[in-house]
């Protein structure tokens, strides 16, 4: 989410490092960013293997044994499904999806175009966890901000769908929906089965929900230097984080009044701006960071940063002077939120905040990912892949690919083989499985660069990407899947030739 003072002063973007699974829903990751399973997250076509559980004449259907939905998050906007089933083939790890009224009528609650719209009341959806390989399993399906106030959604009607294509019968599931509590009644931590009203926490022992606290600034820095910047991290215990106002101060403290957008008579002047944090945070903590314009640097020694809530609640102001960013060598302590830097030839790895992040050698560990990484080979009918994007980048997008040329993003690689020259490539995002702003591009073998990029793409189809590329040789590549802001999530990716 960005807010652009044009001209002068501030491009900001709310931001979170993504971190280990915990209780917010925020996916586990590894090194840098994970398939689910690797080995097992790599799908190939169905029948690839003649033989094998994919061959056609294995007369294998899923079967599910239950399914339950319900509504959860602190807003009560997610919706995760539970399913258990069997698969002989063991091929399943995915099932398709409608959702109805009471009446059955469907009802739209899916993005099916990646614009941020509902358009759609049906979709086939990726486990949580792949249960590739297994004969019996549970699953759970997370698809966030599916439901909200005003939503219709009461039945989900699911089925079981393998990697053939191949459905169970359906279950009709009742939804189940998560209870809103007040002042000093019970609430779950977890919010799944309850969660609190806006401006109340869920604490204590027992957990009751109780009236919140103000949000509070942690960490601030206001950097110079060629690539200035403003970053907040902070942590607001009702997870209610809505915005952080700046104040531009001189040297004594004092109001300071710049040229905010145009020049001369037409331009704007001000003294602050306010920096929409909504979304920021993953639980507790939220992380918000700004770039001004140098010229904006040159005037401005100072600024004052308040932290408010969605209720009106506001932080300590904290007073924050120009410094230069720190830099740390390899094999010291740094910080993945960027209040300090690497030297140019090393990364903050693993990029995960909840982590111990060292500075590591950017080409060690830029090898270590590709060599990692699952691989795709269209001539043998391995053509998809899934899994998250959290943790350090490796690589930025080609210049003037992404918005603002934005860096240091997270990112995924996976391999691609291409035994013979393809007169056209196509890899896409635009699969059901990728869930926020996704931007994709081609390097040779495991180019230390995007500047060898054979090509890149960002928002062919809504938020998600689809790259096409003419007669690329034969040869190995390898496919970056980069999130265009700092949070990344779950993605797919499917490459075709022709």
């Amino acid at each position: 989410m960005k807010n652009r003072l044009l001209s002068l002063v501030l491009s900001a973007t709310a931001v979170v490092a993504c971190s280990s699974a915990s209780s917010s829903g925020e996916p586990a990751v590894g090194d840098d960013a994970h398939l689910d399973e690797p080995g097992e997250d790599v799908i190939d076509d169905p029948g690839a293997e003649p033989g094998g559980p994919g061959d056609p004449g294995t007369p294998a259907v899923p079967g599910l044994s239950s399914a339950s939905f319900r509504n959860i998050g602190r807003r009560g906007e997610d919706i995760v499904i539970h399913v258990a089933g069997t698969d002989a083939a063991m091929r399943t790890s995915a099932a398709h999806v409608r959702f109805t009224d009471d009446a059955d009528a469907p009802v739209k609650a899916l993005d099916s175009d990646w614009d941020g719209v509902a358009d759609a009341a049906e979709s086939t959806f990726r486990f949580d966890v792949s249960t590739l390989g297994s004969a019996t399993f549970e699953g759970t399906i997370t698809i966030p901000s599916a439901f909200g106030p005003t939503s219709k959604v009461k039945k989900a009607f699911v089925a079981l769908e393998d990697e053939a294509g191949a459905r169970s019968a359906e279950i009709a599931a009742t939804m189940t929906f998560q209870a809103l509590k007040i002042d000093n009644e019970p609430c779950d931590p977890q919010q799944i089965e309850s969660r609190c009203e806006a401006g109340l926490a869920c604490g204590g022992t027992p957990a009751i929900c109780q009236p919140g606290s103000a949000p509070a600034i942690t960490k601030a820095a206001y950097i110079g230097g060629a690539s200035p910047k403003m970053v907040f991290r902070g942590e607001e215990p009702d997870e209610d984080i809505a915005s952080i106002s700046v104040e531009f101060l001189d040297s004594s403290n004092q109001p300071k009044t710049v040229v905010l957008t145009g020049e001369g008579q037409d331009g704007t002047s001000g003294s602050s701006v306010v920096i929409d944090a909504e979304g920021s945070a993953f639980g507790t903590t939220f992380f918000v960071e700004a770039f001004p314009a140098p010229s904006f640097v040159s005037q401005v020694p100072r600024i004052a940063a308040t932290a408010a809530d969605r209720v009106g609640r506001t932080s300590t102001r904290l007073i924050t002077p120009l410094t230069t960013l720190p830099a740390r060598s390899t094999g010291q302590v740094c910080d993945p939120d960027g209040f300090d830097a690497c030297s140019s030839s090393a990364v903050c790895f693993p990029g995960i905040r909840s982590e111990r992040n060292t500075c590591r050698a950017a080409a060690s560990t830029r090898t270590q990912k590709c060599k990692d990484a699952p691989g795709l080979d269209p001539a043998k009918g391995v053509t998809r892949a899934y899994g998250a994007v959290s943790g350090v980048s490796l690589w930025d997008a080609p210049t003037g690919c992404v918005p603002n040329d934005a860096t240091g993003r997270p990112e995924a690689a996976v391999q691609l083989h291409l035994a013979a020259p393809a007169p056209t490539l196509r890899i896409t995002t635009a699969l059901p499985e990728t869930s926020f702003d996704t931007a994709v591009y081609l390097i040779p073998s495991c180019a230390a660069s995007s500047a060898a990029a054979l090509g890149c793409n960002d928002d062919a189809k809504g938020y998600a990407s689809e790259l096409v590329l003419q007669n690329v040789p034969a040869g190995d590549y390898t496919i970056v899947v980069e999130s265009v802001q700092r949070r990344g999530g779950r993605f797919g990716v499917a490459v075709s030739t022709e």
